[in-house]
């Protein structure tokens, strides 16, 4: 790469608002809290496309099961607010559900810093009804010289290669023999990950639930190391030592 790459700092950026009785757990409440990196300093271009694709993950994170859209993250947690209370106002007091302490809690923060990127990661649990909260977990890479995110194909110069180290991985990770099949523990028909992490010590694939596999296995998370890597990448665009 030709750019050198920015000296970006962030700070913490905390949201936390309420609607109803969250003081008791039986009482219909919806909490919001977010913790999010923002840019402290850096070149204001670079600076900008991190913070613009940070705000737009936490807006997508908020939204996930909203119908519609919002512009800002207030007008988000208003629209969310204003469904809560319609829903609630939907049921008599004495057939309010008890599972109506809800719950969005967005955790996000710079995670892995290499030569070469910067990773985000967010942690989002959210409860809104139902029979299990859902938790997931999503990966943001930065290139420092441009700001501009990286995606895998950005990274991974080999993807068949990419995916048979994956499965092999996971086959080793389950007891399954290299010749059997990772539905005999469970798992859905294979993918490549749309989350992974650019780490000092190698690239970290994620899995959430339901990506490819049941709720009840939980999350997957691979570590591949850059070693086991080699060969399969594009170099410059990780922090693999050169």
């Amino acid at each position: 790469m030709n750019e050198q790459p920015a000296a970006l700092a962030f700070e913490i950026v905390e949201v936390s608002r309420s609607v109803g009785n969250c003081q008791k757990e039986d009482m219909p409440c919806f909490e919001v809290v977010l913790r999010y990196p923002q840019t402290s300093d850096g070149e204001a271009a670079i600076a900008g496309r991190v913070d613009a694709a940070v705000r737009d993950q936490v807006l997508d994170s908020l939204l996930l099961f909203q119908e519609g859209t919002s512009d800002s993250i207030d007008s988000a947690i208003d629209d969310l607010f204003a469904e809560f209370d319609a829903y609630i106002r939907s049921f008599t007091p004495e057939d309010v559900p008890a599972s109506s302490h809800w719950a969005i809690e967005i955790d996000a923060r710079l995670e892995y810093r290499t030569d070469e990127t910067v990773t985000v990661m967010f942690d989002r649990y959210a409860y809104t009804g139902g029979a299990h909260p859902n938790s997931m977990r999503i990966f943001l890479n930065f290139d420092r010289a441009t700001g501009n995110r990286v995606e895998l194909d950005d990274v991974v110069a080999d993807r068949e290669g990419f995916g048979d180290l994956i499965q092999r991985k996971l086959k080793a990770a389950n007891n399954i023999p290299p010749d059997g099949n990772l539905a005999d523990a469970g798992y859905f028909d294979f993918a490549l990950p749309k989350n992974f992490a650019l780490a000092t010590d190698g690239v970290v694939v994620r899995y959430n639930p339901y990506e490819i596999a049941p709720y009840a296995l939980g999350p997957t998370e691979v570590t591949l190391s850059y070693d086991e890597l080699d060969g399969l990448l594009v170099s410059d665009r990780t922090g693999a030592p050169q």
